[in-house]
């Protein structure tokens, strides 16, 4: 079992190089390091919060690679995913309005989740939910999840995008607005389970 969570791992990491040559060819080059490095921190802080305040789930295996019982793997798969959902938005499907473009990435990318990750997670056993339900003992507030998270990270990344152009301003506004965002996503986390008492 374990060399299959390694595989995972390697996996995970050339799809991550992937998007990031891929983006590179397709997108503004100056824009990479602003997309992809707040996607993978992004990643790891909702990992982190979903596993230590609510244990929805946990990780079963042993990574190679891991920080404070989040694989990095996980985060360089968030980062991938909202790339992927980004460019079958943008490119395939031509959505230009900025707010449909957040959303619409972040439906996206929730179906990927939806048809091949939470399936291939379920087999392999990469991680386990805490109950079981909905789809492939994946609940139905972790697909809710992944549209907010995404549209929350492409909200905020698609602002600063446009309305800053010095680097550390950037920087500064998009870790302000992911901040917000995080504030709000736990509210309704939590607003969630007082409503329907499980994820």
């Amino acid at each position: 079992m374990i060399e299959y969570t390694y595989l995972f791992e390697l996996s995970s990491i050339i799809l991550f190089c992937l998007a990031i040559w891929h983006f590179k060819k397709t997108f503004p080059k100056e824009k990479l390091l602003l997309f992809f490095i707040p996607a993978v921190i992004w990643g790891y802080i909702v990992e982190l919060t979903a596993i230590y305040l609510y244990h929805i789930y946990y990780y079963p295996q042993t990574y190679f690679l891991s920080l404070f019982g989040v694989p990095i793997a996980i985060s360089l798969g968030w980062a991938t995913a909202t790339y992927i959902g980004l460019y079958i938005t943008t490119k395939k499907f031509h959505i230009k309005k900025v707010i449909n473009v957040d959303i619409d990435t972040a439906i996206a990318s929730t179906i990927l989740d939806f048809i091949i990750i939470e399936p291939i997670a379920f087999f392999y056993k990469f991680w386990v939910w805490q109950e079981n339900d909905f789809w492939f003992q994946a609940p139905l507030f972790n697909f809710v999840g992944w549209f907010l998270v995404i549209t929350i990270f492409m909200l905020s990344y698609n602002y600063t995008r446009k309305n800053y152009k010095d680097t550390t301003q950037q920087i500064a506004a998009l870790s302000a607005l992911l901040l917000v965002g995080l504030i709000i996503l736990e509210l309704i986390t939590i607003l969630y389970k007082i409503l329907f008492g499980w994820f």
